[in-house]
């Protein structure tokens, strides 16, 4: 479903937007992708560029498929009896007026995990353990998928990065080219995590944790320039880490170890990418990932976590740059367990749980405080169904042992209506003041929330809250 609305925006007043004008019969109709409201002035992205002149007229809205659940508060109930979808056959959820299917049809056959987005930055394939490609229908296409630690690139749909031994390499999709990067001499082997980091948001970063004969070693590398920008050996054994991956910005290192405490290599730790300690997130290492709160501050979102004996059996939200805890969903549910996933990369301010002790559920909270959160669907499964949401955040991927096996499942909304948080209404004309906004040197504007939050493609806070 593509939804086109016509609108202006008018600049006004030197170097800085004074109004923010929607007008539903402008005339401007241009296409923009997954719900981001790009600003562009006169069709030109406007890049460090002074606002000169007095009136400009810029697009904006297309929303393609940006259909959520409603926005509501969490409470338990009852999970319905429902047989077990056929495949490819889309089925109502019943309780939450949702869409469930079942996209697999050999047991076994799931997504890799709630941190290993499934789908291309364009929604157009679905990559599967055992190899296996989908196409955006969910029909098989091929069984070509690189083996080991793999990401799709947020930027090219074509594009997998892949680390396995000691090398990293960027492998096409398409034609099947396979280019090593670069192999890291004098280790053992290097991951990605392992198995649960992740790239910078831009494609340019990684964290690779190295093996150096049993001692780990943290390697930040930019894949862009093709340079080691930083490495540090960590003490202890390689063992000691459960995970370690970079921030979406890039900017931050997170370390998630294998013991709790507040000592060295305990708990979740926090770097700058120049591998400088900053500080403790959390005492207890639990699931959890790396996103973006609703006001453009990344944060680190974590399960159950226990954290500073304050906050127990609960979800919680923690700033990389300040460290400032708030808690996102309380424990009056008798404990969570589950996954966190924060790849829904370009719908930053929420983070998607898959609960597997309480309410059993696939849902989205979003990342504010306010304890709102957006119920997708009961999954039906005693294993966890360590749920990823799609890049575009609509639709939920999960594995499910619902009726005995354990298949691979997609849950979304359906409907005309997108969430009141992802959109401008644009129904009738509408003047929002905006002052004080002016762009750095090389930043884009994006609209995201409410439609009068204004954020840079680098994640800084340019307007709202």
């Amino acid at each position: 479903m593509d939804i086109y609305s016509r609108t202006i925006i008018q600049f006004t007043g030197g170097a800085m937007i004074t109004k923010l004008l929607l007008h539903p019969n402008s005339g401007c109709q241009v296409p923009l992708h997954s719900g981001y409201i790009w600003i562009k002035a006169r069709g030109i992205p406007m890049v460090g560029r002074r606002m000169s002149f007095l009136l400009v007229f810029v697009l904006v809205c297309h929303i393609y498929g940006q259909t959520y659940p409603p926005d509501v508060s969490l409470s338990k109930v009852q999970i319905p009896s429902m047989t077990q979808p056929a495949y490819l056959v889309a089925t109502n959820e019943p309780t939450f007026g949702t869409k469930i299917m079942r996209i697999t049809t050999t047991a076994g056959l799931t997504h890799y995990y709630a941190k290993d987005q499934p789908w291309n930055c364009t929604m157009t394939r679905v990559k599967l353990t055992r190899g296996v490609l989908l196409d955006k229908s969910y029909k098989q296409i091929g069984t070509n998928v690189p083996g080991d630690e793999t990401r799709w690139s947020n930027l090219d749909p074509d594009i997998m990065f892949q680390v396995t031994g000691t090398t990293i390499r960027k492998c096409n999709i398409s034609t099947g080219n396979n280019q090593t990067l670069r192999t890291f001499s004098g280790y053992t082997s290097v991951y990605l995590g392992p198995w649960e980091g992740n790239l910078s948001k831009d494609d340019k970063r990684a964290v690779l944790a190295g093996n150096k004969g049993g001692t780990l070693e943290l390697i930040v590398y930019n894949i862009e320039t093709n340079t080691v920008e930083a490495t540090k050996s960590m003490g202890g054994s390689f063992d000691d880490l459960d995970w370690a991956t970079i921030s979406q910005s890039g900017n931050y290192v997170i370390c998630n170890w294998n013991t709790n405490g507040s000592g060295t290599r305990q708990g979740v730790e926090l770097y700058d990418r120049n591998l400088n300690f900053l500080r403790q997130l959390l005492v207890t290492g639990e699931h959890a990932d790396a996103g973006y709160d609703s006001r453009g501050n990344e944060v680190y979102v974590s399960l159950t976590c226990g954290e500073r004996s304050r906050y127990n059996a609960e979800i919680v939200m923690v700033r990389l740059d300040n460290g400032e805890l708030t808690r996102i969903v309380d424990g009056s549910f008798g404990g969570f367990g589950g996954h966190v996933s924060c790849r829904n990369v370009k719908r930053p301010g929420w983070a998607y749980i898959s609960e597997a002790n309480s309410i059993y559920e696939c849902f989205a909270v979003k990342l504010d405080g306010s304890m709102t959160v957006e119920r997708f669907a009961h999954h039906h499964s005693v294993a966890s169904p360590i749920g990823c949401p799609s890049p575009d955040g609509t639709i939920i991927l999960f594995a499910s042992d619902w009726g005995g096996s354990t298949y691979c499942y997609v849950t979304w909304k359906d409907g005309p209506t997108a969430s009141k948080n992802d959109c401008i209404p644009m129904l009738t004309p509408a003047v929002h003041p905006i002052y004080g906004l002016h762009f750095n040197k090389g930043e884009t504007g994006i609209f995201v929330g409410n439609g009068r939050t204004l954020y840079s493609l680098s994640g800084r806070l340019m307007h709202g809250r």
